[in-house]
């Protein structure tokens, strides 16, 4: 069986989902905290696909702004930004008493080391997703924190 770029595997086993049955069943307002422009051009690519619009900060700093002026179900956190990193930042939004204190936060990072993941959970983010992003991991995401639905295909 080969994949083509019309689906992707869904949470089921042996199980397709084709992308244009794939649909928020809510409108998912993401926030995308990242500094490198490549990697903000690369996820608000992916996002498009699956007809999502994603806003971006460019450190911290801009992302504690953002959140303060918008309604957002989820935070995507680079680790490594200038300002104020994505640990702090989220720290930050942790420790505020706003209605987004509790708000999904993934980091997305490229360490990968043993322990890099339990320290991010322990920091106060929900999950992690590791760079570069892969298209599959970053939907499985969204089933987990972003209110998705798709219809799966029996294959």
């Amino acid at each position: 069986m080969t994949q083509n770029s019309a689906t992707l595997y869904s949470l089921k086993k042996n199980e397709l989902i084709d992308l244009q049955t794939f649909k928020p069943t809510d409108s998912i307002k993401i926030l995308l905290a990242e500094d490198e422009k490549v990697n903000q051009i690369a996820l608000q690519h992916l996002a498009k696909k699956i007809g999502l619009f994603i806003d971006v900060a460019n450190n911290g700093i801009a992302a504690l702004e953002l959140l303060s002026q918008n309604n957002y179900d989820l935070v995507l956190m680079d680790i490594q930004m200038p300002e104020l990193d994505g640990i702090q930042t989220t720290q930050r939004i942790r420790a505020s008493k706003t209605t987004y204190a509790n708000i999904p936060i993934i980091a997305l990072t490229a360490y990968a080391m043993p322990g890099d993941k339990e320290m991010f959970i322990e920091s106060g983010m929900n999950d992690y997703l590791s760079k570069p992003i892969e298209f599959n991991t970053l939907i499985q995401i969204l089933h987990k924190y972003g209110r998705y639905h798709a219809e799966p295909q029996n294959v």
